[in-house]
């Protein structure tokens, strides 16, 4: 009954107002209670340091991850390490067959020893059985030289007899004045041609001849050559010329087919037995000049080993015993390219190939990462990366370990971006010098890159500044007011403090204001 009173009442415009009065009065005196009860918070200015850095999270990564493979491709013979072994610096870990590279040593040892033993029959000096030897050689290239002599001096003179026969025998019944037939009809100026250079190969055969009478004692026979091969040459050319007027005759009452057949093959044979004396003379007289050089070469030889062993040919001796050491000791480091070695100690984590199958040059046959040392790869947004620098101090915490912090430092920073998910990010790596048996490859880090930090500084919470038109401002308590008190602000801290630089000193109190006005 009395609840349907009050509905009834409320219905009423004037109670609704009535009660809006009262609600909000009682309101207001709550408000005014309390702001007039209410004291100020007071803020003291401190002295200390100013940190700025830069959060990011990162993984942990072997320091050292390297693919081991061999420099030259072949078929493996066997590998000792299986994924999860522990290696030693220098283990040899896998070979591939190499017998073809021991037979390359093995040959390069022998033409070592024979170099060596060389030198020491150089040291040694040169026996009388050498020189017997070598006199024997001297004889001999004398008997090559002079059987060469006499078979040049055969091709001369059979030149000689080839060109006279081609000349005389054959060009005469062409150009002589008692020739029946005149096939130069029409062709004056050749047969003016073909009779002056006939004139002078008659001549030219006449001096050919006188010199022939002393060739058999020529030393040199340089002169002889040189003329017949002249001479040759001569009547090549000449018989060419001849052969073109005899090649352009046709058959008439006073010259059968028959006789124009007969001219063709006599000069025919003549050019033959012309281009063979030419071939003929430069193989003998090539034959002559290598048996000289033979000769003088086993002359020399002789000389210096009557003479004995200088100095000059023992620093020789010793530079091939120089170099055949050199090229064994590189057949060496081929082979050694067949082995795989560990170069840092550590644990093998992958395993490409197995003996037997066969592998290209510098392909990754095994994955080793260092056992101990560890670093973390964290990507840098661009927005950071300009701040963080190598040598900043980074705070490092593990979700493995929780309360646990590590001191390290920025160690690297990549000058190349890395997109991730469509934004710019630096690689930048922090190396772990802390030795904790926990940590590992793949951990979670959590890291506070401190980028920059001044310290002795003046500081107050950035909550307590007022910002107003474009300055900055504290507010000092003075009784139940306040003064505002212009202040130059420095460095944000990464912890909300900002730096004093003057306007207040330290231990000064300032209202919490708690708010920025414009």
């Amino acid at each position: 009954m009395k609840g349907s009173r009050f509905v009834r009442f409320l219905k009423k415009p004037i109670s609704i107002a009535l009660l809006v009065v009262l609600v909000g009065g009682g309101a207001f005196g709550v408000f005014y209670a309390r702001k007039k009860n209410a004291r100020p918070e007071l803020l003291t200015v401190e002295r200390g340091a100013i940190v700025q850095e830069v959060a990011a999270t990162g993984t942990t990564k072997p320091l050292k991850s390297i693919d081991l493979a061999f420099e030259r491709g072949g078929k493996i013979s066997f590998i000792t390490a299986d994924v999860g072994a522990k290696v030693a610096q220098g283990q040899m870990l896998a070979e591939l067959s190499s017998a073809d590279l021991a037979a390359d040593v093995a040959q390069d040892e022998a033409t070592l020893a024979v170099e060596r033993a060389k030198l020491d029959e150089l040291r040694r000096g040169t026996r009388p059985e050498e020189i017997r030897i070598q006199e024997v050689k001297v004889a001999n290239a004398e008997t090559s030289l002079a059987d060469a002599k006499i078979g040049l001096v055969d091709k001369i003179e059979d030149a000689y007899t080839k060109s006279d026969d081609a000349i005389r025998g054959t060009a005469d019944q062409f150009l002589t004045s008692n020739i029946s037939i005149d096939f130069f009809a029409g062709k004056a100026q050749l047969k003016l041609d073909l009779q002056e250079r006939y004139g002078i190969l008659k001549d030219h055969l006449v001096a050919w001849q006188t010199s022939l009478v002393a060739v058999r004692t020529d030393a040199r026979l340089d002169a002889q050559v040189l003329q017949a091969k002249t001479y040759l040459s001569e009547s090549r050319i000449f018989l060419e010329r001849l052969s073109l007027a005899v090649n352009a005759l046709t058959p008439t009452a006073g010259l059968t087919q028959t006789s124009i057949d007969a001219y063709k093959s006599d000069i025919s044979t003549a050019r033959t037995n012309i281009n063979t004396a030419i071939v003929n003379l430069s193989t003998a007289d090539e034959k002559f000049r290598s048996a000289d050089s033979a000769l003088v070469l086993a002359q020399n030889e002789l000389a210096l080993k009557k003479a004995g062993s200088t100095k000059e040919q023992i620093a020789a001796q010793e530079a091939y015993v120089q170099q055949a050491e050199a090229r064994l000791a590189s057949t060496h480091a081929s082979l050694s390219k067949n082995i795989i070695r560990t170069p840092i100690a550590g644990i093998i984590t992958k395993r490409n190939y197995d003996p037997g199958e066969g592998v290209a040059a510098n392909t990754a046959v095994l994955l080793l990462i260092s056992e101990d040392a560890l670093e973390i790869e964290v990507f840098i947004p661009e927005v950071d990366i300009g701040k963080i620098a190598p040598g900043n101090p980074v705070a490092v915490t593990f979700d493995a370990f929780p309360g646990d912090t590590f001191t390290e430092m920025v160690a690297y920073i990549d000058p190349a971006e890395t997109v991730v998910d469509g934004v710019v990010n630096f690689k930048t790596k922090i190396v772990l010098t802390t030795k904790d048996a926990r940590l590992r490859s793949g951990l979670t880090a959590n890291l506070h890159i401190q980028t920059f930090s001044k310290s002795d500084v003046l500081k107050v919470p950035s909550f307590a500044i007022v910002e107003k038109d474009g300055k900055s401002f504290v507010r000092i308590p003075e009784g139940n007011a306040y003064r505002e008190v212009l202040v130059v602000t420095g460095v944000r801290g990464q912890d909300g403090k900002v730096e004093i630089v003057s306007g207040v000193k330290e231990g000064d109190r300032i209202l919490n204001v708690a708010i920025k006005t414009n």
